[in-house]
């Protein structure tokens, strides 16, 4: 079956709950206690952006399954971890399946500056622990009476899915998004310099990027801080090398 993949438009709202609420009648599979409806989902839909986007899959035009990037935490420092869902028609479900989203959700979220994923899973549920693990997603730990189903208290797994890490897009990426975070670097990259110039270093004329030796033929400012003084030197003994004895031979 070939599935295209494109983002999610407010008319497929009914599809996808469709889809969501195929779970609500199979124990284990998912929290849920009653339906979703489409207030519900308008709700949910508003709380996701460009940057935790959802996206649905359609196979002779008909939406099959969809997924989404959610925020796994409202703090800035979690600003590059998110959490994925993804729903398959249980008609179609099948371990290529969720390996093909799996895959596409990778190359989508390192696009939206995501260096991690995360997902939480019914302990029970050994079924889709099991593509999971299978598709390269590790067990963090259990979450003990995590969640509360049916008058009982259930266990999630928790599970974690690294994707390649730049650091450079990262950093650039903070910068961009949290101006206190551009004033740290900046600091940070004045006070490197700093120190670089201490040490008799200065900027490559030809490579800015890079730092050379200030050639000897050159005057460097002199910088009294730089310096540290012996402010009592009368404390410091003095060895006459004449007078201290040899050791009997």
């Amino acid at each position: 079956m070939e599935v295209t993949m494109r983002k999610m438009k407010r008319s497929d709202i009914d599809t996808l709950n469709d889809i969501f609420n195929q779970q609500i009648n199979n124990p284990g599979t998912h929290l849920e206690l009653s339906p979703w409806n489409r207030d519900d989902r308008m709700v949910w839909l508003e709380e996701h952006s460009n940057r935790n986007p959802v996206y649905v899959g359609e196979a002779n035009g008909k939406v099959v399954c969809w997924m989404s990037i959610n925020p796994y935490s409202s703090e800035y420092y979690y600003a590059g971890v998110g959490r994925l869902e993804i729903h398959i028609d249980k008609k179609i479900a099948t371990f290529t399946m969720y390996q093909s989203l799996l895959k596409f959700a990778e190359n989508q979220s390192r696009k939206l500056g995501y260096h991690k994923l995360m997902i939480r899973i019914i302990e029970k549920n050994r079924t889709l622990l099991h593509q999971y693990r299978n598709m390269g997603f590790r067990d963090v730990g259990t979450l003990r009476n995590h969640g509360f189903y049916q008058g009982k208290l259930v266990n999630m797994v928790l599970l974690e899915r690294l994707l390649p890490v730049d650091m450079k897009k990262i950093t650039q990426s903070y910068r961009e998004r949290y101006p206190f975070y551009d004033e740290y670097f900046l600091a940070k990259e004045k006070e490197y310099e700093a120190q670089m110039v201490r040490n008799g270093m200065m900027h490559n004329p030809s490579d800015q990027t890079q730092w050379i030796s200030v050639p000897s033929n050159t005057q460097t400012p002199w910088h009294e801080d730089t310096v540290r003084k012996v402010s009592d030197t009368q404390s410091l003994e003095v060895l006459d090398f004449d007078k201290i004895p040899k050791e009997e031979e």
